[in-house]
């Protein structure tokens, strides 16, 4: 049994901490995690200290949902022309992240993007139509200022370009204002000339109700086409842009050849001419034609989704811009062709509707067909007169794209580093690691620890735990012999005495896996504790390479057994008392050039047996397993053996093969006994 027990036991299924086990890890392992800790922790300051640091401004930017311009409600061909591009929040994020847009801020303030350390980004709060715009530099005047110019080059760039599209479609209908405006001069010239040359005033009212269906009938169509033309310049100016964005291109006919389509144009052109014909007879008011409007409008869905499906299986990207450009451009293919459909019904039931009236007196028809064509002019006329100027007044009342929030001040404090945080990090961090490098070192290091950890991994039992003592306290033989160590010598006499049915061995080899386990001094003090009850004992020092048990208890070393075993001297001769009553010692004596053929020889059998007759307990003290063969040799002259290893320095590798060597020998083993233990102060 151990006689100092290094740490507490838990009951079966219990679980504890080991406080005594945790403190001798922290003993033995203090230097490196405190080095670990001191390395990663400066570490981190040292970076944190010497980071450069960085200032960050945001701007946030509020991107408005789009509006319809005032003057094209009624053309939607117009409607897209005069809207400067998409308005999604991602799309306006991919165009503020583009870095032609910073290195111009930077210039305008005349700072250098290397020289300050230029950063950006641009974020999307979730569920918002807000972006914010962060800019970080090591200056915080200049990230401030970068990022309200940043913001401003980008909101002028998308209002001009918004002005630009509103202004395109200004243009495009002052060239149809100024060929009406002539079709209207030519036509009203007409008409006088007529009323002076056949004198007529009016018509009968069939031709006049006539006429006015052909008028209306006429100025659909004209709205058809003027839609058809604004829708068809649209889609041009989509295809630009797209050529602008990818290397694919969308051609008009790729879209007229797909069935769909067609099958769709045809439907629609179908439903147009039934309402053409049923507004002759029955007007726009009436349930049958309100009816085909719906039809109509659930018609041009129909269309614009096919087009889209045949634009959508062209396009081989994942750019968000080009694929808004892509879906405005099949808006605006379905939009012409829509208008082109209309255009081609009405324009059939004008051709009927005249064809009819060619049927009537000449005078009273032609008379009306001037009266109805500057009618419809006159109307047609008044309409983009009308609508011009309200685009004009678009033109100068755009409402932005892209808006400022919050404009970017310049920061008071900097975002990085954020020393608090990186010192926290650094902390954990070397806490960690420490741990982390103490946990690897215990691993690795196979080093016995307790007295229990030598049994289990060597398989024998404990005869004694010897505890580790003040430097000239490690023999029994002191003047003040420390009194924990003689309570460990005497637990260990105790335990050799029932180590074995038929009582303690007579004779005990003691040797230890490596050199430097303290087995000269445990044999020492051993011989020491068996003396002092009585018993002739008799110390023998083995290890003649390197003899040390003289100096342990005092005495010369002239002679010793090398001199026994060459025939030198008689044994009686070399063993010489020691201080202590019953104990004697027989030193090593001269090193000989062959002590491993000294000690497997028959002279040392024939003196081991003449000793174990003189003396009531022999202990032979010989030399480590790791390097020579004395051990193996000596051990079947022996009762027993004994293997003391040292607490916290003698590996468990190297102390299996040393019992691994012994237990060949077929020589009983007696136990382990574990020396250096630390023991806790007493209370």
């Amino acid at each position: 049994m151990d006689a100092f027990p290094q740490t507490a036991q838990a009951l079966p299924g219990e679980a504890t901490v080991d406080v005594r086990a945790v403190k001798a890890i922290i003993s033995r392992r203090g230097v490196l995690a405190v080095s670990v800790f001191g390395l990663v922790f400066g570490a981190v300051v040292a970076v944190t200290w010497t980071q450069r640091p960085t200032y960050q401004a945001e701007v946030a930017l509020l991107v408005n949902k789009e509006t319809r311009p005032a003057g094209a409600v009624e053309i939607p061909g117009l409607e897209e022309m005069a809207t400067f591009g998409p308005r999604t929040v991602e799309t306006q994020s991919r165009l503020l992240a583009n870095p032609d847009l910073y290195q111009q801020a930077a210039a305008d303030i005349g700072a250098e993007p290397a020289a300050i350390g230029l950063q950006w980004r641009v974020d999307n709060p979730k569920n918002t139509d807000t972006l914010v715009l962060q800019v970080q530099a090591d200056n915080p005047q200049a990230a401030a200022d970068i990022a309200n110019k940043a913001a401003e080059l980008h909101i002028e760039k998308m209002q001009t370009g918004s002005q630009n599209a509103t202004h395109r479609a200004v243009v495009f209908i002052e060239g149809q204002l100024e060929q009406v405006r002539e079709q209207l001069t030519q036509t009203e010239e007409a008409l006088q000339v007529y009323k002076e040359a056949h004198g007529v005033a009016d018509v009968p009212a069939e031709i006049v109700n006539r006429t006015n269906a052909v008028s209306a009938l006429s100025s659909q169509a004209a709205t058809a086409s003027a839609e058809r033309a604004g829708a068809s310049t649209l889609a041009a100016n989509y295809r630009q842009q797209l050529a602008g964005q990818e290397e694919t291109r969308i051609e008009s006919s790729t879209i007229a050849r797909n069935p769909i389509v067609q099958q769709m144009e045809s439907e629609l052109a179908t439903l147009e001419l039934q309402r053409a014909q049923q507004i002759t007879t029955r007007g726009d008011a009436h349930p049958e034609v309100r009816q085909l409007d719906d039809r109509i409008a659930e018609a041009r869905k129909k269309l614009s989704d096919a087009m889209a499906t045949v634009i959508s299986a062209e396009v081989k990207t994942t750019n968000p811009l080009y694929l808004d450009i892509a879906t405005a451009l099949a808006t605006a293919e379905a939009n012409a062709r829509a208008a082109q459909a209309r255009e081609s019904a009405l324009n059939s039931v004008v051709a009927r509707e005249r064809s009819q009236l060619g049927q009537m007196p000449a005078v009273e028809t032609d008379f009306s067909r001037l009266q109805r064509d500057a009618s419809v002019t006159q109307d047609t006329y008044t309409t983009l007169l009308q609508k011009c100027n309200e685009m004009r007044i678009q033109e100068a009342m755009i409402p932005p794209i892209v808006e400022v929030v919050t404009s970017a001040d310049p920061p008071t404090s900097p975002s990085k580093p954020r020393k608090s945080l990186n010192l926290a990090i650094g902390l954990v961090l070397g806490i960690i690691l420490a741990a982390m490098a103490v946990g690897a070192a215990e691993v690795m290091d196979d080093a016995i620890r307790t007295s229990w950890q030598a049994q289990a991994a060597l398989d024998l039992p404990s005869l004694g735990v010897i505890p580790k003592v003040a430097r000239g306290q490690e023999l029994l033989t002191a003047d003040r012999p420390n009194p924990r160590l003689a309570d460990a010598f005497r637990t260990l006499r105790t335990n050799l005495r029932f180590s074995a049915p038929g009582g303690m061995p007579k004779v005990i080899l003691v040797t230890s896996p490596r050199r430097g386990d303290g087995k000269t001094t445990v044999v020492a003090n051993l011989g020491a504790a068996l003396a002092q009850t009585g018993l002739r004992t008799l110390i023998v020092d083995a290890d003649m390479r390197k003899a040390e048990l003289h100096e342990r208890v005092g005495v010369p070393n002239e002679t010793g057994l090398s001199n026994i075993l060459t025939g030198q001297a008689n044994p009686m001769v070399c063993i010489r008392e020691t201080g202590v009553p019953n104990l004697l010692v027989c030193p090593a004596g001269p090193e000989p050039p062959n002590p491993v053929d000294l000690l497997d020889s028959e002279m040392m059998k024939n003196t081991l047996g003449a000793l174990r007759d003189q003396f009531d307990a022999v202990i032979i003290d010989t030399s480590s397993c790791d390097y020579h063969a004395d051990p193996v040799v000596l051990a079947p002259f022996c009762d027993a053996y004994s293997l003391v290893v040292q607490v916290g320095a003698t590996s468990i590798r190297v102390a299996r093969g040393a019992v691994a060597k012994l237990d060949r020998t077929e020589c009983r083993a007696a136990g382990m006994i574990a020396n250096g233990i630390k023991l806790p102060k007493r209370q």
